[in-house]
């Protein structure tokens, strides 16, 4: 598994994952099918953020998985991130621990950073697995964080502290 930049050939793979049913209702901003100019934004605006990273996520033969974000805020060395594996035959394979990890060695290695945090869905039990796997503790409970068709749903804040990052047996 590796992280590479995102190039313009992965947002048709994107776009389709992102028009799942199943990928978007594990994703907490998606709230229509993206079109192919929501991409193309979405793409022309990562090139010129500062303090975010945007990987596309690979297997070893270079297949797209995923993609993964990290955003920073220098003068606190504290980050936040999100991931997702788009390609569903693959869920439930340790990609998303992978891609995490990979993404915890630069945010606190190259970065500097001293916290990495995340929101997840509080029903995403296989999200929070994998995070705890990775070293993140749950630190909270965010109640009608966000609207899905039945209503209200609740998420959780989860954290990593530099610390326990380099304690972890995976390191």
């Amino acid at each position: 598994m590796r992280l590479r930049p995102v190039r313009e050939e992965d947002l048709p793979s994107f776009q389709r994952w992102l028009n799942d049913p199943e990928v978007q209702l594990w994703m907490g901003g998606v709230t229509s099918p993206p079109t192919w100019e929501d991409e193309r934004r979405w793409f022309d605006g990562i090139k010129q953020a500062e303090n975010r990273l945007v990987w596309s996520i690979e297997n070893r033969d270079e297949q797209l998985l995923g993609v993964m974000d990290l955003r920073w805020v220098p003068e606190h060395k504290r980050g936040s991130f999100g991931v997702f594996i788009g390609e569903m035959s693959l869920w439930n394979r340790g990609l998303g621990s992978d891609a995490v990890r990979t993404m915890l060695s630069v945010a606190f290695e190259e970065l500097g950073l001293g916290r990495v945090e995340l929101y997840c869905h509080a029903e995403n039990a296989r999200a929070i697995r994998c995070y705890e796997k990775c070293g993140f503790r749950m630190e909270g409970r965010l109640r009608r964080h966000r609207m899905t068709e039945e209503g209200s749903a609740d998420s959780v804040v989860m954290g990593l502290l530099r610390e326990e990052f380099e304690a972890q047996p995976w390191k």
